[in-house]
């Protein structure tokens, strides 16, 4: 059924909710989601309203044009597989070692769990590699303070989130908040949260979950259209912000 296909959290919350409500008569409360598809399926399944609200990330300061230097691709956050960190590793290995994106150079967050999969351990390894034989790619060890994560975004052209793990067809992505709210160029993997803002405010390109090749296209697509790129971006900004703003937020939690 569509509930037991719900990550095992999202039930857990349903059945909380439902338990407070039968328990406390005339207790009133109000559920909230930044997630529009999450929010219609809790409501649906639940029979408790949850009122999608606005995603929102601060303003970083603009970057110099890209025009005049390679394009910067970054993936930031966590590696691990379900955002898709062995897939971006396989990616730039492809398009160093084949040629296939020279205006490219590439900026990798390398922030292993302490329990890494093998899957993990062996893209950074690769990476590691890899950033001894091009000085087109760059890797970030460790976890980033806030301060010196928005300087690395702000640092980049592309903000690759190539999640590939179901789940993420509704959970929502404060990454990719961020990336669009700073006019970033997005290469987001498709059927997600983040595919469909994408294809909503434009100003990036999708690739199928998981597909190695796809991705590498994307890649490329982008180098060789980046002044159209760039400027959807920075258009995709302002109209996010139209209605992912503090504003908007107030206006509903208390509507």
């Amino acid at each position: 059924s569509l509930h037991d296909a719900l990550p095992i959290y999202y039930r857990a919350v349903l059945a909380a909710l439902k338990a407070l409500r039968s328990n406390r008569r005339g207790f009133r409360f109000r559920a909230f989601s930044d997630s529009e598809r999450l929010a219609q399926t809790l409501t649906e399944l639940g029979e408790i309203k949850v009122v999608p609200v606005p995603s929102l990330a601060p303003r970083l300061a603009p970057t110099a044009k890209a025009e005049a230097r390679k394009i910067r691709f970054g993936y930031l956050g966590g590696a691990r597989d379900e955002k898709g960190f062995a897939l971006f590793a396989d990616a730039i290995n492809m398009t160093l070692c084949l040629g296939l994106a020279p205006g490219a150079t590439f900026i990798v967050q390398l922030a292993l769990y302490k329990q890494p999969s093998p899957t993990e351990t062996r893209a950074a390894v690769l990476l590691r590699e890899l950033a001894t034989k091009f000085d087109n790619l760059r890797i970030i060890e460790g976890n980033l303070e806030p301060e010196a994560f928005c300087a690395a975004l702000a640092d980049l052209d592309v903000l690759v989130i190539p999640y590939n793990h179901p789940s993420y067809v509704e959970r929502t992505s404060g990454l990719l908040a961020d990336g669009i709210t700073a006019g970033k160029v997005l290469i987001a993997a498709g059927d997600t949260w983040g595919s469909e803002q994408v294809q909503r405010f434009g100003g990036g390109l999708t690739f199928p979950m998981g597909d190695l090749a796809e991705l590498c296209r994307a890649i490329i697509k982008a180098t060789q259209n980046w002044p159209e790129l760039a400027s959807s971006a920075v258009q995709a900004s302002a109209v996010w912000e139209q209605t992912n703003n503090t504003r908007r937020l107030f206006q509903i939690l208390f509507e």
